[in-house]
């Protein structure tokens, strides 16, 4: 929702990442009204910041810093649509980090307009509080806590996150079941590789429903060629009608369907049933290698279930599927088996 809902987090990815985060020492805002009060600092900054850069500009052409606040300003109102159209931390974060930390250049321009006697260090050091305000007093949740956090794992205390490697490439999950679930795929996926590379498709258990996609998993195969354009899977244009996504599956050569996000809810598209045909090109033209992983319920996760319904308590995390003709030419002809996905 614009503006950001003040009484819950409705993103997703964003309650979940709540749930592991470290309270803060210092008395702070829920989570949800830091991300009000970070949208509407967004757009605030960013209208400052061409604001003052334009009547610097007005003012002195020849100025480099007026130039650059200008210029500086009309990027961050460049990049407002990215914090807008989907309204978490990280795409704020995407949208503001340039404005954000310019402002106290704005502020100090401000000040030399308006209050020319105070002294120089004196106003310089009072625009840096203004911005250490904003991130210990009112952003703390998604600024310093988070960062103070990381820099504990990079010293190996609590970490959380789990390497997945393959051919010496890394990647580094935050769920363990996840991370050993992947450790037993990817030999198994290894055998499956064409010896010219060949296409990989990465997607959700079901097509109809295109909220995520575990796109890392191509970073980690990096001979074969990702089989679709949708490599994040945005819903409403992966799973909508003649999206092309039906022919991107049909021309891979191994998927990795993936059910690890299975009850994805957020009120926006994602919600809404997409098109049946490439679940149907999956059972028409694939076979299933193997499961890998079981679904546990995590402690105090979002409720929900739109996104596949029929993944019950011990389903598979992850599906390897590799087309029926290399199947039966690995296999010798072994029966294919399919999974029942929906059809509608």
């Amino acid at each position: 929702p614009i503006p950001p809902d003040t009484d819950e987090l409705s993103g997703f990815l964003q309650r979940v990442g709540d749930l592991g985060s470290k309270r803060w020492a210092l008395p702070d805002l829920p989570a949800w009204w830091q991300m009000w009060v970070w949208f509407f600092l967004m757009i605030a900054t960013a209208l400052l910041l061409t604001a003052v850069g334009a009547a610097a500009v007005r003012r002195d052409p020849s100025s480099w810093r007026a130039r650059v606040l200008l210029a500086v300003g009309l990027f961050s109102i460049g990049l407002l649509p990215q914090g807008i159209q989907r309204t978490d931390n990280t795409h704020f974060a995407w949208a503001s980090a340039v404005s954000i930390g310019l402002l106290p250049v704005a502020l100090l321009e401000l000040q030399r307009r308006w209050l020319p006697r105070i002294r120089p260090l004196v106003a310089s050091t009072g625009t840096v509080l203004v911005l250490i305000v904003l991130l210990v007093g009112v952003l703390p949740r998604y600024t310093v806590t988070t960062y103070a956090e990381w820099v504990k794992q990079t010293f190996g205390r609590s970490r959380v996150a789990f390497q997945v490697e393959r051919g010496g490439r890394n990647f580094y999950y935050g769920r363990r079941d996840v991370a050993d679930a992947l450790a037993a795929l990817l030999p198994a996926a290894d055998e499956l590789v064409p010896e010219k590379g060949g296409r990989l498709f990465v997607g959700t258990h079901d097509l109809r429903y295109t909220p995520y996609s575990d796109a890392f998993l191509y970073h980690l195969f990096p001979e074969m060629d990702p089989a679709t354009q949708y490599i994040e899977m945005d819903p409403g244009v992966a799973n909508r009608e003649g999206s092309g996504l039906a022919e991107d599956v049909a021309s891979a050569d191994v998927l990795i369907l993936s059910r690890v996000w299975y009850n994805w809810t957020e009120p926006n598209e994602s919600r809404e049933v997409g098109s049946a045909e490439p679940n149907q090109v999956v059972r028409d033209e694939f076979c299933l290698v193997d499961n890998f992983g079981e679904r546990r319920d995590q402690p105090n996760a979002p409720a929900g279930g739109q996104l596949s319904p029929d993944a019950p308590f011990g389903a598979p995390l992850y599906e390897l599927y590799q087309r029926r003709d290399a199947w039966d030419a690995r296999t010798g002809g072994d029966p294919c088996r399919t999974q029942a996905l929906p059809e509608s």
